[in-house]
């Protein structure tokens, strides 16, 4: 006797989703011949995915770090390499209507193999998904002036109720969007062309900022002991004012500082605000008052804190022991 086999109120639902051919997108099992696409729709659809905003950022990262040539060939093999692992997933994908899960299956890794290898995917997917939403949400932010958590919200959630809908939908974006993201794309290079066609040039000519960095580091080493010995004498001392211990956050909240203090005491300091930014004195009371101010605006700073990252935090902060931590932490890389 075949035991009755009880459907359970999620299943039925999921059932009912992939029987609706606008949700169904055939990611996770076999495709069907009557739902296979058009090349020219599955092509439409799979530039979106090549069209990350993250792709020109990490590409010009690449160029700024390593120079146009390096870039260029670095990028030309790696997409070289792509294309030859992708082609025979893409032929059998295509040809008998399996996806990446079934191919896994299929090639003796079995059910935990397949498993592994959607993880993989999905990994990948989730973080591209969120440097594009990252992208996104500044660009709303700037465009709006909204607030950046309501733009991740929105950078967010705003594409699930495109992506519950599957290919079909998302297909039919991707064909109304494209001329308008081809003009976007082509945009900026046009701008370049029209009012400062040398830029081209001066972009393929780049080295990249490593060389320079080589550079520096070669010059650095050389003169290392000559600013070691230099940098002893601005070393923060236990009874002296030094501008190393001396914390904040903008210099325009220093001054405020000192302005109010000024109108509290009924007369101001005799101090400027680059004086609090060297250790140099014009004479023994005038390190005394450097030392006094510094203290006084961090009072001041402690009392009324700002909210940073949601904790309460003073934007001054004048602690000698801190500054001489940080010279020492400084000494040493400069010798390693």
């Amino acid at each position: 006797m075949i035991p009755t086999q009880r459907i359970v109120k999620e299943r039925r639902q999921y059932n009912q989703w992939v029987a609706t051919e606008t949700l169904e997108d055939y990611a996770l099992r076999f495709t069907a011949g009557r739902a296979r696409k058009s090349s020219f729709r599955v092509g439409n659809t799979a530039l979106g995915p090549i069209a990350f905003l993250a792709c020109e950022a990490i590409g010009a990262s690449i160029t700024v770090a390593y120079g146009f040539q390096n870039a260029v060939w670095a990028i030309a093999a790696f997409t070289l390499l792509m294309f030859l692992i992708g082609l025979p997933i893409a032929y059998y994908a295509s040809r008998y209507g399996v996806d990446i899960d079934l191919l896994t299956r299929g090639a003796g890794f079995g059910y935990l193999g397949s498993t592994l290898t959607s993880l993989v995917y999905a990994s990948f997917t989730f973080i591209f998904f969120a440097l594009e939403a990252a992208i996104l949400a500044l660009a709303l932010e700037m465009a709006t002036g909204w607030l950046l958590s309501l733009c991740y919200l929105v950078a967010s959630l705003g594409v699930v109720p495109l992506v519950m809908h599957g290919i079909t939908l998302i297909s039919r974006l991707q064909l109304w969007s494209q001329p308008l993201w081809i003009v976007l794309f082509v945009l900026p290079y046009v701008a370049v062309l029209v009012q400062d066609p040398g830029k081209f040039a001066e972009f393929a000519s780049l080295t990249g900022s490593e060389a320079d960095r080589g550079e520096f580091r070669a010059l650095f080493l050389q003169h290392r002991e000559v600013l070691v010995e230099a940098f002893q004498r601005y070393k923060p001392l236990a009874g002296a004012y030094s501008p190393l211990a001396f914390f904040f956050n903008f210099s325009h909240n220093v001054l405020k500082g000192m302005v109010v203090d000024a109108l509290l005491r009924g007369r101001p300091w005799p101090l400027t605000f680059d004086d609090m930014l060297t250790a140099l004195a014009r004479d023994e009371a005038e390190a005394t008052l450097k030392h006094e101010l510094a203290a006084t605006l961090m009072g001041y700073a402690r009392a009324h804190p700002d909210t940073i990252r949601g904790r309460p935090m003073p934007v001054i902060v004048f602690d000698p022991s801190t500054g001489r931590d940080a010279f020492a932490v400084t000494m040493r890389k400069i010798r390693e």
